[in-house]
């Protein structure tokens, strides 16, 4: 009897001491009834909360080797280099192939790059003889320009390879009529795209100059209604365009064209404006042909002398740069250049 209890209460003692030694392993194994996980919960927590420039680690706590996965967002840009934290000289990703000014080439969210000047122009002023609807550049920027018809059945360049380079006045080319779109980019760098007319509506017969200024960075595009016919041959159209800051972009002056010398006109004294370098709007005036002096009410530039040729059509375009203060464009001429 005496045996019997004996071995009961050594059997009640073991399953106690493996109830005990049970309880501290698995203490041991969670972190504690009360902790907070062991190594492995931990483990995953840091690799699902750091940042995507260091690198990750594995579950078995070794660090995941750096791959060209990695996204461009992943590291800063300076200049197109990258320098990434996570990235090792196999690993690293070269960002300046997609780069144009420092920025990503195409990206729509580009912010370094001014987005283009959208416009939109109708042109239903018949002046030419034959029915195709023509258009001409007149680049007074610093940048090589270029012309695409965006809605035409193929896009294409209008004015070449060479494009218009500045300071210089393209022929006339033809456009489709009626409802195309154009993209006036920069000819050396064809995916900068400095204007856009989202909607060109140009009727047959048409004639339409496109003025390209410059105001330092920025570049606008003045679409305009050109003529090129007079209703006597002893008269000339005459219209002046300011495509210079002539120093204060902000300054509003008229401009004037006075009859003078052997070959004068009469006794014609005609205002033009006042304009500054904002304006878009640019009429003709019809006077007689002769010799005529170009002046500023504001005196930002010389005296101009100008022959104009009876039957012609001509833009002025005051550029107050030296040596060509002014550019004298026939558009009679132009239409068939």
């Amino acid at each position: 009897m005496n045996n019997q209890k004996i071995n009961s209460v050594r059997g009640s003692a073991t399953a106690k001491v493996l109830l005990f030694v049970l309880v501290l392993l698995i203490s041991a194994c969670d972190g504690g009834i009360f902790g907070t996980g062991g190594p492995d919960d931990m483990l995953a927590t840091t690799a699902d909360t750091s940042d995507a420039s260091v690198p990750n680690s594995n579950t078995d706590g070794t660090v995941a080797e750096a791959t060209n996965d990695l996204e461009t967002n992943d590291s800063e840009t300076v200049g197109g280099d990258t320098d990434d934290a996570s990235a090792t000289d196999e690993g690293a990703v070269d960002t300046s192939a997609n780069m144009t000014n420092g920025s990503p080439a195409g990206n729509g969210d580009n912010t370094s790059t001014p987005m283009p000047v959208v416009n939109q122009f109708t042109n239903s002023l018949p002046t030419l003889d034959s029915p195709t609807a023509k258009i001409n550049v007149v680049n007074t920027s610093s940048v090589s320009l270029n012309v695409i018809e965006t809605g035409a059945p193929v896009s294409m360049a209008l004015f070449g390879v060479g494009g218009v380079a500045p300071d210089t006045q393209s022929s006339a080319v033809a456009v489709q009529s009626n409802g195309i779109s154009l993209d006036i980019i920069d000819n050396e760098t064809p995916t900068e795209t400095i204007a856009r007319f989202t909607s060109f509506v140009v009727d047959s017969a048409t004639f339409t100059t496109l003025i390209v200024r410059q105001n330092g960075a920025q570049i606008d595009v003045i679409p305009l209604t050109t003529e090129t016919k007079t209703t006597d041959s002893s008269l000339i159209k005459v219209r002046v365009v300011q495509a210079g800051t002539l120093g204060d972009p902000s300054v509003s002056a008229t401009f004037n064209l006075q009859s003078v010398g052997t070959n004068s006109g009469g006794v014609v004294d005609r205002d033009f404006g006042p304009m500054s370098f904002s304006s878009t709007d640019f009429n003709y005036t019809e006077i007689n042909q002769g010799d005529y002096q170009l002046t500023d009410t504001a005196n930002r530039i010389n005296s101009q002398m100008l022959t104009f040729e009876g039957g012609n059509v001509y833009t002025v375009i005051v550029l107050g740069e030296s040596p060509n203060t002014v550019l004298l464009i026939n558009d009679t001429q132009s239409a068939v250049q």
